[in-house]
């Protein structure tokens, strides 16, 4: 018989390399050690596939634990059988995927139909005017602009979508022209899907190129994160009135070159903001929260808020005893004034239920309701 042909080499070492279940391979008289197998090649036996196997001569059994033998031709009959369980496994998939794909399509044609109709309804279109919305919306797809950018889009303006082709290539031309790529128009249009409807090739050029101007050495992906930040600087800041904003940060509210760059990196839209509205938040959060410049310049999100909002923030601060004249407010705290959420701000920096700030609130309002009759009626 083959098998007393074969010694059986077993050590420690060699049974460990092998997953549970295997015995070593044995090797035929006359080879001092066998040949390391192709690393690329698997052998699969009962569909467990051992990637540590060893090339053995052609008529050398591989003998496993049950006393089974296979031989070669057995082997490669159990591969050919895996191999083609594979692929119908990844047909199967492939084919779950081409459906639900075609799904995906179907649905996008629905949707794509109900926005064409709904803008028809809206700008009485005719039939000529329709086959030029279909172009447009079909192009911005084409631009990789997801359909619920597009969608947005067609409900704000839906005249932006009506315009003549060449038009709306040339605007989102624009945006590629000065270093702002798909992404970044996402982002833009998401934020302002107004702004194909005005004059995008001329405004934003402009208004890149004086960003670019500017002191603090700001790079291309820096004023395109600026732009991402607040798309309203392309459609309604008037790129001569920058610079002029940004002296006026400087010398009239006293931040340095450092705290300026730093704020219009963190929060843009301070460039679309009246500067006398901006100089009198900075003074009262320095004043009633006893910061300093450079925490309004690490948190400047916090010039958005109301000014009425902070004052009714700091009054509510020193009734609970959180706000003192002498304690100055850190960093994390002076953030969360600003937070839009009543819940973070009572919880987190007043330190109370937020069933207290409503009482707080509720009589405040009666307060200066009552004061605002009494200097009416006087």
């Amino acid at each position: 018989m083959f098998a007393r042909k074969v010694m059986p080499f077993i050590s420690s070492r060699t049974l460990s390399s092998f997953r549970e279940g295997f015995i070593a391979v044995g090797h035929v008289f006359g080879y001092a050690r066998p040949k390391v197998f192709d690393a690329q090649k698997f052998l699969l036996i009962r569909g467990i596939s051992c990637n540590c196997a060893l090339q053995m001569p052609r008529s050398t059994h591989f003998q496993y634990i049950g006393d089974e033998t296979k031989t070669p031709r057995e082997l490669s009959v159990l591969a050919k059988k895996a191999k083609k369980s594979k692929r119908l496994k990844s047909s199967r998939q492939n084919l779950k995927e081409d459906l639900e794909e075609t799904l995906k399509e179907e649905r996008l044609k629905e949707d794509i139909e109900d926005v064409i109709e709904m803008v028809r309804k809206r700008l009485n279109l005719k039939e000529k005017e329709i086959v030029k919305l279909k172009l447009n919306i079909d192009y911005l797809l084409s631009q990789q602009i997801p359909f619920p950018v597009v969608s947005k889009i067609c409900k704000a303006v839906p005249k932006a979508l009506a315009l003549e082709l060449a038009v709306l290539k040339k605007r989102i031309s624009a945006f590629k022209v000065n270093s702002i790529f798909e992404e970044s128009i996402i982002k833009i249009l998401k934020k302002n899907p107004k702004i194909l409807s005005r004059d995008v090739e001329n405004m934003l050029t402009i208004k890149v190129e004086t960003l670019r101007r500017l002191p603090f050495g700001f790079s291309v992906d820096e004023v395109v994160s600026i732009l991402e930040r607040c798309p309203s600087i392309i459609e309604y800041t008037d790129a001569s009135n920058i610079p002029v904003k940004v002296k006026f940060l400087e010398e009239n509210i006293g931040f340095n070159k450092k705290q300026v760059r730093r704020i219009l990196l963190k929060y843009p839209a301070i460039l679309t903001m009246k500067m006398n509205s901006v100089k009198e938040k900075v003074d009262f959060c320095c004043n009633n929260f006893n910061t300093t410049l450079e925490n309004v310049s690490k948190y400047p999100r916090i010039l958005q808020s109301q000014l009425d909002r902070l004052k009714e923030r700091s009054d509510y601060l020193e009734h609970v005893g959180v706000l003192q004249k002498d304690v100055k407010i850190k960093g994390w705290a002076f953030k969360g004034i600003a937070a839009n959420s009543d819940v973070y701000f009572a919880e987190k920096i007043a330190h109370k239920p937020l069933k207290k700030l409503r009482d707080y609130q509720t009589s405040r309002k009666q307060l200066i309701e009552s004061s605002l009759e009494k200097s009416s009626s006087s």
